[in-house]
Parts: structure tokens; C-alpha cells; sequence
């Protein structure tokens, strides 16, 4: 049972009101802590909705806060989107001249895709809904499909990002989470920009001032740390290798950070190892290879061309329709070569 003792109340700007439990912590990362809060009307003091909120750590660098600030103006709304609300800024009524900055966004009841593709439900999330069990079991069953329809979720809600100009920039399966309403959301905002704001010096860097960016699903230019070379085909290429890892059930490339991205940059993927038969695997095959192409021009170049082309791989031409057709257009041809020759042979 919570005590009065763990209920914070958050005021921010333009009336926002939350109340946070801080005995609901939903996760720990490099920037701070996150937990499980309220919505609040504060003139009526009813709850609206439930809300996540960071705390970040209060020995942050200004440059991490300012990240922080950013993730929280990336408004850019879509169903497979996480939702952000808003930056709160709060002095320390025991210490003046002490802020503390929180980041609030919409609460997400499900998992992340990283622990469906790696079977850690429910041992990971003790007393995980029944739904999300039934989730990750319909991956084992048939990762064709499932792995077709989060693909297509993705691609919508980068599309959303990508047609307001942001670029992601840290796409991975542990920043997409799936709900138990069967939802897909986008998280992590904290390295994504608008494409146009990029400078040579907006390369990015944690605290400790190791790069953020997860290297299993990072483009090449963004391995070289080239920020000016960046584009939406970086996160088309980060897309295509969670489709390869989900085909698999592992990502393409071993070893510590620095070998990773050398692959990234220089090897091949081990498209072999997509191990699906028939038509439908040599299009996935080719969706992989398109979209993970070294060069920026050989990829797809937005999210709906990437998104029509796994359509079209669940749903290839049968080789006897492709005959068939072959052979009427040959017929056809044959007849027009033939009229030609009979009228040149009467003339």
C-alpha cells in the first residue's frame, strides 16, 4: 500500500498539475528516473489521464537538460508516436537556486519490442497482461506477419516524424514499445532533431560523453559521426535492420561498439541467414537489402515507399500468373511481328 509520503505534486505552467507516486517506478536510465503519475485538473482536482514522468539527475550538464527540454517539444502527433507534454521546471523549496527539471509524456502500458523478439515475457514483467503474452507468442508462431505489421507501424509513425521534418536517429526495438491494446509507439526522443537545425557540432553525446545512438542499428554516416550527412534514409536504414533482427531473432553484426559500426560502414549483411522460404522471403529479403544499403541513394527514399514495398513482399505474383501473362504478352507481340511482316511481304 502507497503512504501519503511517496504522492508528489508537480505544478508546471498554464495550470499543468500531475501527481506522481514515487513508489510506481517504471525505469531507471543514464538521464534519470521515471515514474508512473497523474493528470490533474487543478481547478477541480480530478484525475484526467495517467502520465510518465522523468526526474532527471540533479547533476545532469546543462547540454543534457537541454536535450530534455528539446525531447519535450517534439509534438509531432500519430497514433505510433509516444506523446509528449510538456518540460517542468521546479526550485527546491529546501535549497534556493536548486532546479529540478522533469519531462512528462504519455504512459504506455506494455512492454518493449526488444524483450517480445527475445522471449523475456513474463519473466522480465512479472504479472504482464495476458494480451502481450499472446503478442509475443504470435511472433514465435508466424514472425512473417507480425513482423510485417509492427514494421508498417513503425514506418507510419517515422513518417509522421520525417514529413515534420525530425529525424529519429536512435531507432532500436528497445525504443518501441507494443501495449496490451495491441498499440505501437515510437519513444526516445532525446537525440531526434529537425533535420534542417543540424549542425557539424550537433553530434551527439551522453554525459559521460560516450555517443547515445544504439550502434546495432546505426547507418553508416551516422557511424563516422558525419552529422551534416544525415537524412531521413538514416532511420530507414535503422528500420531495416530491426526487420532483419526480427525475421532472426538476432541483429546482423557482432562485437564491442567500435566493430559494429566498422560493419556497419564496410561488411555485408548475412541476408542468408533470413531463413524464409519461397516468394515471400526473397522480397523480405530484398526489403532488407534496399533499405540497408551503404549509400544514402540506393535506400528508400521515405518511409511510405519502404512501407508499400513490405506490402508488396507479403503478396507477391505466383510464377504461374507471371507466365501466364508472359506468355499473352509474347502471343500478343508475336501476332504484331508477324502483321508486320505479312503487310511488308504484300507490299
Amino acid at each position: 500500500m502507497n503512504s501519503n509520503d511517496d504522492i508528489i505534486i508537480i505544478k508546471g505552467d498554464e495550470n499543468e498539475c500531475y501527481e506522481v507516486d514515487t513508489s510506481q517506478r517504471l525505469g531507471k536510465g543514464g538521464c534519470g528516473q521515471v515514474f508512473r503519475g497523474m493528470r490533474i485538473d487543478e481547478f477541480t482536482g480530478e484525475p484526467k489521464e495517467q502520465v510518465a514522468i522523468k526526474f532527471l539527475f540533479d547533476d545532469l550538464p546543462e547540454e543534457m537538460v537541454e536535450r530534455a527540454r528539446d525531447e519535450a517539444k517534439m509534438n509531432v502527433f500519430h497514433e505510433n508516436l509516444l506523446r509528449m507534454y510538456s518540460f517542468v521546471e521546479l526550485e527546491d523549496n529546501q535549497a534556493p537556486g536548486v532546479i529540478h527539471y522533469h519531462v512528462v509524456s504519455e504512459y504506455i502500458d506494455g512492454v518493449r519490442l526488444h524483450d517480445i523478439i527475445h522471449s523475456r515475457l513474463p519473466d522480465r514483467y512479472p504479472g504482464v497482461s495476458s494480451s502481450l503474452i499472446q503478442q509475443q507468442q504470435r511472433y514465435l508462431n508466424d514472425r512473417v506477419h507480425f513482423s510485417a505489421e509492427v514494421l508498417l507501424k513503425i514506418l507510419a509513425g517515422i513518417g509522421a516524424m520525417h514529413k515534420a521534418g525530425y529525424i529519429h536517429r536512435d531507432l532500436a526495438p528497445s525504443n518501441i514499445m507494443l501495449s496490451s491494446s495491441n498499440q505501437l509507439k515510437i519513444i526516445d526522443f532525446g537525440i531526434a532533431k529537425k533535420l534542417g537545425q543540424l549542425k557539424p557540432n550537433d553530434h551527439p553525446a551522453t554525459a559521460q560523453g560516450c555517443c547515445p545512438y544504439t550502434p546495432d542499428y546505426a547507418a553508416p554516416e551516422l557511424c563516422t559521426g558525419s552529422v551534416t550527412d544525415l537524412n531521413f534514409t538514416t532511420d530507414i536504414y535503422a528500420v531495416g535492420i530491426i526487420l532483419f533482427e526480427l525475421l532472426t531473432g538476432h541483429v546482423p553484426f557482432k562485437g564491442d561498439r567500435y566493430q559494429i559500426a566498422h560493419q556497419q560502414m564496410h561488411a555485408s549483411l548475412p541476408l542468408n541467414q533470413v531463413n524464409i522460404g519461397g516468394a515471400v522471403g526473397r522480397s523480405m529479403r530484398g526489403v532488407i537489402r534496399k533499405a540497408t544499403a551503404k549509400r544514402q541513394r540506393d535506400r528508400y527514399q521515405t518511409a511510405d515507399e519502404m512501407a508499400a514495398a513490405i506490402e508488396a513482399a507479403l503478396h507477391p505474383v505466383p510464377w504461374s500468373d507471371i507466365l501466364h501473362w508472359t506468355a499473352i504478352l509474347l502471343g500478343g507481340l508475336l501476332l504484331m511481328v508477324g502483321g508486320l511482316l505479312a503487310g511488308l511481304y504484300i507490299f
